[in-house]
């Protein structure tokens, strides 16, 4: 092609001439030259300011795709613009009318940038459409909308990871805490334990007393000289030794009570004990759902059934699973709710 040549020649000096406009130091030279002086363009420095912003977003464009009369047009109003500017840093602000001629160029300037906006800014358009690789940009919007999915997906998995172990840790915290109401059992086992240990002490002391009394009164009434014919007396002192041997049975009764009722009450807390401390065992060593509730349930009737004291032997063992069941299904029932 004949123009090319001439093409690539205008190309490089619209750019020569554009970076010696944007790279023009005007603003300065006007504060210099008419900073202390009657007349000034402050009114100017308006219109400077837009010039110099067209067409510094002018030069950064990639003007290679221009033809060569659009790129010679360009270098007229880019000569343009710099005579216009040559001329303000060269006005005389002496003559009489200098007040005049600032005008004009004021004026000169407004409509130096309406003509340069409508010629440049289509330019500048163009050419940043053409330099623009979408397909590159479309393709990094694509690369991105798949990073932020792949994102999102791990973000949903960690967070049913995070279900997961919070499940976990709820679970084995809730076996933990039954585990560890063992010890408190643990505790009124051994305190009852004591106490029937000190009962058993004293209940062999009573027999051993009761014995002894017994003993000691068939001795009495088979070796002493007793005068059985004196049937008052004998009455008197029977009576004596009868109802101190009955308080001694009593005594003897009353402790074997107390034993039986603490060793009772030791056997009940200790089987409570070893139902909450064997829990977590039975629970972890299955996966079935309800061989976990039957552990449960067993687990919770040792701890709230109620159980006889041991003080009376009239009392029964009652089964409180019915009461269990239902406390069980009430709580369930609230927790849908």
């Amino acid at each position: 092609m004949p123009e090319y040549p001439q093409l690539i020649d205008a190309q490089q000096i619209l750019q020569k001439k554009l970076s010696k406009l944007t790279n023009s130091n005007i603003k300065s030279q006007l504060s210099k030259q008419f900073g202390t002086k009657s007349i000034s363009f402050d009114e100017a420095i308006l219109y400077i300011d837009r010039l110099l912003k067209l067409y510094v977003d002018f030069s950064k464009c990639t003007i290679s795709p221009l033809s060569l009369d659009r790129t010679i047009k360009a270098q007229e109003h880019v000569d343009e613009v710099t005579k216009l500017f040559q001329s303000v840093i060269d006005f005389d602000p002496k003559p009489p009318n200098a007040h005049q001629e600032k005008e004009l160029v004021i004026e000169k300037l407004s409509s130096v940038y309406e003509n340069h906006f409508d010629f440049v800014t289509p330019l500048i358009a163009y050419l940043s459409y053409s330099s623009a690789d979408f397909d590159q940009v479309f393709q990094k919007v694509s690369q991105a909308q798949n990073e932020i999915e792949h994102i999102n997906n791990d973000l949903e998995q960690k967070k049913k990871e995070l279900d997961l172990i919070m499940e976990s840790a709820r679970s084995t915290v809730a076996k933990i805490g039954v585990a560890k109401q063992a010890a408190y059992f643990a505790i009124e086992a051994k305190n009852h334990k004591k106490i029937a240990q000190c009962w058993l002490v004293a209940t062999i002391s009573m027999a051993l007393l009761t014995i002894g009394f017994a003993g000691w009164v068939w001795l009495y009434y088979t070796t002493a000289n007793v005068d059985f014919s004196n049937t008052a007396k004998l009455i008197q002192v029977s009576i004596a030794k009868l109802f101190i041997l009955s308080i001694l049975y009593f005594g003897l009764v009353w402790c074997s009570k107390n034993y039986r009722t603490h060793r009772h009450n030791f056997i009940v807390n200790r089987h409570r004990q070893n139902s909450l401390s064997t829990f977590e065992a039975f629970v972890l060593g299955t996966n079935d759902e309800a061989t976990k509730n039957a552990v449960l349930l067993r687990s919770t009737e040792a701890v709230f059934s109620p159980v006889s004291s041991g003080y009376s032997s009239s009392e029964s063992e009652c089964s409180g699973s019915p009461q269990i069941l239902e406390i069980i299904r009430s709580a369930v029932d609230t927790t849908k709710k």
